[in-house]
C-alpha cells in the first residue's frame, strides 16, 4: 500500500516489532486494531492450521472487521521477524474518510482476501474436506467475480470452462424450455457437471441480487480433482438427491428483508424473530440502528451512495452475510438509504401491515414492495387485533398488492404472538418445519399424539399437509385450536359418524359428515389459517394429485377423505376428486419442494400389514352366509367390505411411501405403533392420540436434540 493513505497511517498507527511466530492476534477473537505491515512478513492461518495467505511489507491486515466490527477470521501470526504500525478504529476510520477512493479500492481487495478464508472454510463444512492442503491449495486456485443483479454468470449451451463456488447472494438456475428450475445460496456449487462430464452449459445461470464468487478454471479444477480423490468423494455426497434438493432451494444462508407498515413494536417484532432463528443457527439481525451501534457512528446507516460512510454499511452487511446462515434486516422509511440497502440484499421481502389497510398504508406498502428486486418473493404478514378467531381476506391482500404469500399473525396484550413471528422468520428465511400427515381411517387420530410430542420437546409446526384423515387433524392444528380441546373437537366430530346407504355410488351417504366438516371448518378458507396448511385429493378423471391451497375448508377435506366406494366422490369443475391417499398417502413431495421448507417432519398411521385369511372361505363368499355366521358368532373370519376397501386404497400408494424413504426426502420418518387400532376406530380418540404420543416421543425428542433444541419448550 503506497501514498497519502499509508503515509498517513504510519504517522498515526504505533509501531510496533515482533520475532519469529509472534501472534498478533487470534481467530474469533473482537476486532479492535488493523496492522500496516513496514517490513517482514505474516501468515494467514485458519482454525485447521492451514496458511491461508501470506502478507508482506505495504500490506494492510485486519482493516475489515476493524471497520464494521465483529471478531478475526484468522490468526495473524509472524513469519521471520516485521515490523508493524498497528492502528486503532477511529485513526482508521479518520484516514479513511479523507482519502475515499483509495480506501474502496483497498476494502475491494481485503474482501477478496478474505474470501479466501471462505472458501476454505465452506469446502470443509459444506464438502466435508478435511485435507487441509487440498482446502488451502483450491482456494489459491480461486479468482474472485462479482455479479450485478440481473448479470448472467453463463449461458445454456455455452462451454463448460470453469466451477463456481456461491460465497454470498443468490443465483437462479434457468432453461429455455423448463424457465427457472432452482435457485443457489452461499455454499452451493455451480458448473461441476459441465466440466466433470465435458459436457456443455446445460442452463443458464444468473445472479437474483448482488454475489460474490469464487470461480475455478476447469484445468485447475481437473488438476486437484486428479491430485485430492476426497474432492471429487465430497462432491457426490452433494450430489446425493437430499442433498441435491437441498443445494437447489439455497437453504444455507438466506437474507429476509422485514418493513413494518402498523402499529406494533418493531423492536420488539426483531428480537422474537431473531430469538427463533437463533434457536436452528447463527442469526444476526440489523436495523437502522444496531448498525450505527455496531460502526460506532450515530447516523451512519443511512449515508448518502459514493461517501466511505456507504462503503462501510456495505461491508457490514456483506459481513454478516458471509458469517451468518440467517440474517434479518429491518427496513426503515427513516432511513431511506439504509431501507434500499436492505432491500437490494434480500432473498425474500416481508411487510407486517395492518389486517385492513387504509389508504396511506396502503400507498406504503406497495412503495416497499416495488422497490423489491425481479424474482425476490414478496410476502404480507397482515396483524390481526386479538379478538379475531377468524382471518380473512387472504386472497383480496394478495391480489390487492400482487404478493406471492399472505401469513397471518395473532396478537396477544397488544403485541405479536411470538409463536407466529417465529413460524413466519422460519418460512422466510427457508429454514421451516413441515408436518406431512397420512391417512389410516380412526388410526389418524394418533397424529395428534405427534404434535403433542412435538409441542413438548420444542419442535416448531410451520406448514401442515393431511391426507385422508391426516386433512382434518391437520385442519384443526392449523385453526390454531388449543392442544387441550383437540381431542374433545374430534370426538364430537366422529360421534354418529357413518349414514350407511344403498352401496350404488359408495357405502357410505356422505351426509353427516359433510355436515360434521361444515360446523367445524365451514368458516374457513384455506388460506386463512393461522397455519399454513394443504390438503390432497385425487382427480380421478386424469389421476393426478390434487393440491387444495386456498377455497373453502370444508370442501377441500370432504375431497380428500372421499375413499373409493366408502364416500362419494366430490364433482369439481366438470371432474371427480377422491381420495388423495390413492395416489401417495404420505405426500411428503408437496412440502419438500417448498422453498420455504427445510425439515420434513412425516407421520404415517396406516397399518404396515393388512387383513389376513384366518380361514380359506373358496373363490366365493356368500354375504348371506358370512352375515349368519355372525349372528350365529360363527368362528370363521372374513374382512368386513369397508375395512377391504380403505385397506386397498393403501395398498396402492405403498410404493410411493418407500421411493420417499429411499430418496430421503423424509428428515424424521415417524411410523407409528398402533397395533390393535383398526381403520375403522372412529371413536376412540383420545386412547389413540396417547397410543400415537407414545411411540413418537423418544424417536421426537431425539430429533429434537439433533436439531440443537437441547432446551426444549413448549
Amino acid at each position: 500500500m503506497v501514498g497519502a493513505l499509508s503515509e498517513r497511517l504510519l504517522e498515526k498507527g504505533e509501531s510496533r516489532s515482533y520475532r519469529d511466530r509472534d501472534v498478533l492476534c487470534h481467530e474469533g477473537e473482537e476486532s479492535r486494531e488493523a496492522f500496516l505491515i513496514v517490513d517482514g512478513e505474516i501468515d494467514a492461518i485458519g482454525h485447521g492450521g492451514a496458511v491461508l495467505n501470506t502478507h508482506s511489507a505495504g500490506a494492510l491486515v485486519g482493516e475489515i472487521t476493524t471497520l464494521v466490527g465483529g471478531r478475526r477470521t484468522a490468526t495473524l501470526q509472524v513469519r521471520g521477524q516485521a515490523t508493524v504500525s498497528v492502528i486503532d478504529r477511529a485513526t482508521l476510520t479518520s484516514a479513511f474518510e479523507d482519502e475515499p477512493a483509495e480506501a474502496e479500492r483497498i476494502l475491494i481487495e481485503a474482501r477478496r482476501r478474505t474470501a479466501r478464508t471462505h472458501v476454505v472454510r465452506l469446502l470443509e463444512t459444506e464438502f466435508g474436506l478435511d485435507d487441509p492442503e487440498l482446502v488451502v491449495d483450491a482456494s489459491r486456485a480461486a479468482t474472485w467475480l462479482d455479479l450485478e443483479p440481473d448479470e448472467t454468470l453463463f449461458a445454456e449451451g455455452d462451454e463448460s470452462d470453469a466451477v463456481y463456488l456461491v460465497l454470498t447472494g443468490r443465483l437462479s438456475v434457468e432453461t429455455l424450455d423448463a424457465g427457472r428450475l432452482a435457485e443457489l445460496g452461499r455454499g452451493d456449487l455451480v458448473g461441476e457437471l459441465g466440466l466433470m462430464t465435458a459436457r456443455p452449459r446445460s442452463a443458464s445461470v444468473r445472479a437474483v441480487r448482488a454475489s460474490q464468487l469464487a470461480r475455478i478454471g476447469g484445468e485447475d479444477f481437473r488438476r486437484l480433482c486428479a491430485t485430492y480423490p476426497s474432492l471429487i468423494a465430497g462432491i457426490i455426497t452433494r450430489l446425493t438427491p437430499r442433498e441435491q434438493t437441498e443445494a437447489l432451494d439455497g437453504h444455507r444462508s438466506r437474507t429476509v428483508a422485514v418493513a413494518v407498515t402498523t402499529d406494533v413494536d418493531a423492536d420488539a417484532v426483531r428480537g422474537k424473530m431473531e430469538r427463533a432463528l437463533s434457536a436452528i443457527g447463527p442469526t444476526i439481525s440489523e436495523s437502522a440502528l444496531t448498525a450505527d451501534e455496531r460502526l460506532a457512528q450515530p447516523g451512519l446507516a443511512d449515508a448518502e451512495p459514493g461517501t466511505f460512510g456507504q462503503i462501510r454499511v456495505a461491508e457490514l452487511l456483506h459481513r454478516n452475510e458471509v458469517e451468518y446462515e440467517n440474517i434479518v434486516v429491518f427496513v426503515d422509511g427513516d432511513y431511506p438509504h439504509w431501507s434500499a440497502r436492505a432491500i437490494g440484499r434480500a432473498d425474500i421481502l416481508i411487510v407486517l401491515c395492518s389486517s385492513n389497510p387504509s389508504e396511506p398504508e396502503s400507498t406504503r406498502i406497495s412503495e416497499i414492495l416495488s422497490r423489491a428486486l425481479p424474482g425476490v418473493p414478496t410476502w404480507l404478514a397482515p396483524v390481526h387485533p386479538e379478538h379475531v378467531r377468524v382471518p380473512s381476506g387472504t386472497t383480496a391482500l394478495r391480489q390487492r398488492f400482487d404478493v406471492d404469500e399472505v401469513h397471518h399473525l395473532s396478537t396477544s396484550g397488544g403485541e405479536v404472538k411470538e409463536a407466529g413471528l417465529g413460524r413466519l422468520a422460519r418460512l422466510g428465511a427457508g429454514r421451516g418445519v413441515a408436518v406431512v400427515l397420512s391417512g389410516g381411517g380412526g388410526r389418524g387420530y394418533a397424529h395428534l399424539g405427534v404434535f403433542r410430542a412435538m409441542a413438548e420437546t420444542g419442535i416448531p409446526v410451520d406448514r401442515i399437509v393431511g391426507v385422508s384423515m391426516g386433512s382434518i387433524v391437520g385442519a384443526v392444528v392449523a385453526q390454531d385450536v388449543p392442544a387441550d380441546q383437540r381431542v374433545r373437537i374430534l370426538e364430537e366430530q366422529a360421534a354418529d359418524l357413518l349414514d350407511y346407504t344403498l352401496p350404488v355410488v359408495s357405502l357410505i351417504k356422505g351426509e353427516r359428515i359433510s355436515k360434521t366438516l361444515a360446523n367445524q371448518f365451514g368458516a374457513w378458507n384455506l388460506e386463512d389459517l393461522w397455519i399454513p396448511f394443504s390438503c390432497i385429493s385425487t382427480n380421478m378423471t386424469t389421476a393426478e394429485a390434487v393440491p387444495h391451497l386456498a377455497g373453502p375448508l370444508n370442501e377441500a377435506i370432504r375431497a380428500s377423505i372421499a375413499i373409493p366406494g366408502v364416500l362419494p366422490p366430490v364433482a369439481h369443475e366438470g371432474d371427480l376428486l377422491i381420495d388423495g391417499g390413492v395416489l401417495d398417502n404420505l405426500p411428503v413431495g408437496f412440502a419438500r419442494s417448498d422453498p420455504s421448507i427445510r425439515t420434513v417432519i412425516a407421520s404415517d398411521v396406516a397399518p404396515p400389514r393388512g387383513p389376513r385369511a384366518r380361514t380359506d372361505f373358496g373363490d366365493s363368499v356368500s354375504g348371506w352366509s358370512v352375515l349368519r355366521g355372525r349372528v350365529g358368532r360363527s368362528q370363521d373370519k372374513y374382512p368386513g367390505l369397508l375395512s377391504i376397501l380403505m385397506r386397498s386404497m393403501l395398498v396402492g400408494s405403498a410404493r410411493a411411501r418407500e421411493e420417499h424413504l429411499e430418496q430421503g426426502s423424509i428428515d424424521l420418518y415417524l411410523a407409528l405403533d398402533l397395533r390393535g387400532v383398526g381403520l375403522l376406530d372412529f371413536e376412540e380418540v383420545e386412547s389413540v392420540a396417547d397410543r400415537g404420543y407414545e411411540s413418537a416421543i423418544e424417536r421426537i425428542s431425539d430429533f429434537a436434540m439433533e436439531m440443537g433444541l437441547a432446551n426444549p419448550s413448549q
